[in-house]
């Protein structure tokens, strides 16, 4: 059967292409509802996204002003004693106020560092709030104020040249107030003065030096002079530094001074008890245990004699002749000065009352000796072995440091007017000879790591400083010394020197360092958020 033809209804028709072009725009209508909404959206997000960013700037902007008005405050003050800095900080806290069209708000929380003999370091944390139209960034800087001299804030300072033979390994800021020298030949005395390959050292920290150039020393041993960039430090250093702003050399200290104050500081002899040497020797030896109440005068040369022998002075002692102290024997002086006015040689126990000091008008010889306290070096002072205690040693002339080992939880301050040597330490051990201390020197002072294998926790300052170091083991091969090789391979982790700067120095400065002057700002961190 065949359906009939029938023909469209012409009135259905023109109702179906209505209700298409109505669905079309409905739906024309919602997209462009949904985008206007999204733009406007985004319009918001936008202007958010930029008061966001402006109250960041203006929180950056805020902690810099600070940063430059704390400075300038404290610049102003001079030299201060350590026992008034807290007030005098306050004082300048008190008037750092910003302009108000800064647009930044401050808090500031100052922190006694506790120590042994009362706060000598403080802790500021100060936070800048950058706001703008209900966005708030907060940017808080910890700093760290302390009159401790300008030498011990950083893992090296020189005020002369510094010269990186072969792979140090530095973690800390370094100040350089003359050339800078980088050699990839580490250089060493083996019967005469030889040198090796060994490639480039690490500095994780920052460069700040007046200069504008460095020496660059390539493996041909040929010479350049590069103007001192990122990039032309990285050909020099297998880790390079960051460079900093450029800052004024480190004012030396004044160690000649400080031997001639303590020289001059006799201990009065009134109440003193007399120690008269026998007739025929020129030397009063003390074999038994003995504890003078007062004060002790020894009209010639003391011997504190034999293993387990224990000396006390009440008071304070005064020497005419020399000092030895036998290995195993103790000398205690509970007052404030130990006076010796020819040489000390110290093969066992010296112990110094907290806040008293050591004179001695000779050469100071100690081996696998106890030191506690300030000593003040007329001549050269040589450490050898082991050395105990916590000491501050002052020398007139010059420092040495060889065949030397430091026991747990001491800590040593050297500070030479001559020269100071650092060698022979730990020699061709796999194993580091970790070290805690400070070397300084008014002269040249040179590390060796090549036979030696150290790491030093503190800092080393000097007028021209000069770091010769290898990498990996290294031998006695008899005619010279055998490297592992290939030096240039060798991961610089295995560096045979690391200084590895020791904040704890200036949060815990050691007695006869915490004299008067500037108070200086150390930034410790910087972190968004409270």
């Amino acid at each position: 059967m065949v359906r009939p033809y029938r023909s469209a209804d012409p009135r259905r028709e023109k109702g179906g292409a209505l209700l298409v072009a109505l669905l079309f725009f409905l739906l024309f209508v919602s997209v462009g509802l949904v985008l206007l909404a999204a733009v406007g959206q985004a319009g918001i997000l936008g202007a958010k996204s930029e008061e966001f960013s402006r109250a960041e700037s203006a929180a950056e902007d805020g902690l810099t002003w600070f940063d430059r008005a704390l400075h300038d405050e404290l610049s102003g003050l001079g030299n201060v004693y350590p026992d008034t800095a807290e007030p005098r900080i306050r004082e300048v806290l008190a008037r750092i106020s910003p302009p108000p069209e800064m647009g930044t708000r401050y808090e500031t929380d100052l922190q006694p560092v506790p120590g042994e003999s009362g706060s000598r370091s403080y802790l500021l944390t100060v936070t800048s709030t950058g706001s703008v139209r209900g966005s708030e960034v907060a940017l808080t800087r910890t700093y760290l104020l302390t009159t401790v001299a300008e030498q011990f804030l950083y893992a090296l300072v020189t005020d002369g040249d510094l010269t990186l033979n072969g792979a140090p390994y530095v973690v800390g800021d370094v100040l350089v107030g003359g050339k800078l020298t980088t050699s990839p030949y580490a250089q060493y005395i083996w019967g005469r003065q030889r040198d090796h390959l060994v490639g480039y050292g690490v500095v994780r920290g920052s460069l700040s030096t007046p200069r504008t150039d460095f020496v660059l020393v390539d493996e041909r041993k040929s010479q350049t002079v590069l103007p001192l960039t990122s990039d032309n430090l990285a050909r020099g250093f297998v880790q390079p530094p960051t460079l900093a702003p450029s800052r004024a050399k480190a004012v030396p200290l004044d160690v000649q001074g400080e031997v001639s104050r303590a020289r001059a500081n006799v201990p009065p002899t009134a109440d003193m008890q007399v120690l008269p040497c026998p007739w025929w020797s020129s030397t009063c030896e003390l074999s038994k245990d003995a504890t003078y109440g007062k004060g002790l005068w020894v009209k010639g040369n003391l011997r504190v004699k034999g293993s387990g022998t224990k000396v006390v002075v009440g008071g304070n002692l005064l020497v005419d002749g020399s000092l030895t102290v036998d290995g195993g024997a103790t000398l205690e002086v509970r007052g404030n000065v130990a006076y010796v006015k020819q040489d000390a040689a110290v093969k066992g126990k010296v112990e110094l009352s907290p806040g008293g000091e050591a004179y001695v008008g000779g050469k100071l010889d100690a081996t696998d000796a106890y030191l506690r306290g300030t000593f003040y070096v007329a001549g050269n002072a040589t450490l050898l072995e082991h050395l105990y205690g916590r000491s501050t040693i002052y020398t007139g002339g010059a420092g040495e440091v060889h065949e030397f080992e430091m026991q747990k939880d001491s800590f040593l301050v050297l500070l030479a007017e001559g020269p100071v040597r650092v060698y022979n330490n730990n020699l061709f051990q796999d194993t580091p000879l970790v070290v805690y201390a400070y070397l300084y020197s008014n002269a040249d002072l040179t590390l060796y790591g090549v036979g030696s294998h150290l790491e030093l926790h503190g800092g080393i300052a000097g007028k021209n400083v000069t770091l010769n170091v290898a990498k990996g083991k290294t031998r006695d091969g008899g005619k010279d010394v055998s490297f592992e090789e290939p030096q240039t391979e060798i991961s610089p982790e295995r560096s045979r020197l690391k200084v590895l700067y020791d904040e704890s120095m200036i949060l815990h400065p050691p007695e006869g360092i915490d004299r008067p002057g500037p108070i200086r700002a150390k930034v410790l961190s910087t972190r968004y958020g409270r």
